[in-house]
């Protein structure tokens, strides 16, 4: 059995640490028996993102003992059809902790914010979050706003919800979170890629499909660490 990947606290470190480009990867995983059973959900933004995100987590099984399960979200639709996907997403994720997995969620760009939804509503069964470049708050002046961000319609309600949940988080809670942000992001604003009191931190990339790919390659191991750790 594997993990989920989505299109989201081991390392203490400061939030502004830059870190040197270790070997780190993304994705949803079972640890082998050595350690404890992990599992990743994720959802990916568009169609490309999930092909991109299982080619670049393909040998995690190998590499890391982790095997990830990719999980399209789909950002495209009306306000309406928020609710219904994600809960198909929880369905997803309560279908392999039912199955005896520890789960830990992976959310990459819109992920993110989603698979930060999917933890609200099961802390207690989610072993860990990674967020990779994406925005968890709506943001006060910053560029682009939340109006101005591609598929709105569903993503706005995402980002919403997951900024209202952020402010519910325990200490214990955000533990738990691990978030990873580039230099300078053309799409989203680097202030509203981290929680206060999580793990947060800056990897040498700029722009957000750049930033997302090395943080599922380059930096992998941040990721992997991290998963061991919590």
């Amino acid at each position: 059995m594997g993990n989920p990947v989505v299109h989201g606290s081991a390392h203490l470190t400061h939030d502004n640490a830059r870190i040197s480009a270790p070997s780190v990867r993304l994705a949803a995983h079972f640890m082998r028996p050595t350690v404890p059973i992990q599992v990743w959900a994720g959802a990916s933004y568009v169609h490309s993102y999930t092909t991109g995100v299982a080619w670049l987590t393909r040998d995690w099984d190998e590499r890391y003992g982790l095997t990830p399960h990719v999980v399209r979200f789909g950002w495209r639709g009306q306000v309406d059809d928020f609710a219904p996907r994600l809960g198909r997403l929880g369905d997803y994720i309560d279908g392999l902790v039912a199955a005896g997995g520890q789960v830990s969620l992976l959310g990459t760009s819109a992920g993110a914010s989603a698979v930060l939804n999917a933890f609200f509503a099961r802390r207690d069964d989610i072993r860990s979050v990674v967020s990779v470049c994406g925005r968890l708050r709506a943001g006060d002046g910053v560029y682009p706003s939340l109006d101005q961000s591609r598929n709105r319609h569903l993503f706005k309600p995402s980002v919403l919800g997951c900024d209202e949940g952020i402010s519910r988080l325990t200490p214990a809670d955000k533990a738990k979170i691990l978030t990873i942000r580039p230099l300078f992001d053309e799409l989203v604003p680097v202030t509203t890629m981290t929680i206060a009191g999580a793990t947060n931190r800056r990897i040498l990339a700029v722009e957000h499909m750049v930033g997302i790919y090395l943080a599922l390659s380059v930096y992998a191991r941040l990721i992997v660490d991290f998963l061991a750790r919590v």
